[in-house]
């Protein structure tokens, strides 16, 4: 096997992990969108003026998260699709050798 061949195995595996991690985040923003829901739901059914502000705190900070999730899984996938499908830069990067002039 060559080394063009063993740097393009590198390219594809570098996609298949980029690939697993934008699954993680979509199932962490199932998990913070099923969260919310029931934030929600604590919110419009509490009488107490402290579960609702604890409730209402939680809210924000899990919109954050779930936005923090939103960001990650599209440039996961992004990365994911750019390395499955073409990954051309990556591929460069792997098989570059520094020239004698530039050692220098």
């Amino acid at each position: 096997m060559r080394n063009q061949d063993t740097a393009w195995i590198f390219v594809r595996a570098f996609g298949v992990y980029f690939l697993v991690q934008a699954f993680l985040e979509l199932f962490s923003m199932g998990v913070t969108s099923t969260l919310l829901y029931s934030l929600y739901e604590i919110v419009n059914s509490s009488t107490t003026v402290a579960t609702v502000e604890k409730a209402e705190s939680n809210i924000l900070r899990n919109w954050s998260y779930f936005g923090t999730y939103t960001v990650q899984y599209f440039v996961f996938s992004v990365l994911s699709f750019y390395c499955l499908r073409k990954g051309f830069l990556i591929h460069k990067l792997l098989m570059y050798r520094a020239t004698a002039n530039e050692n220098t």
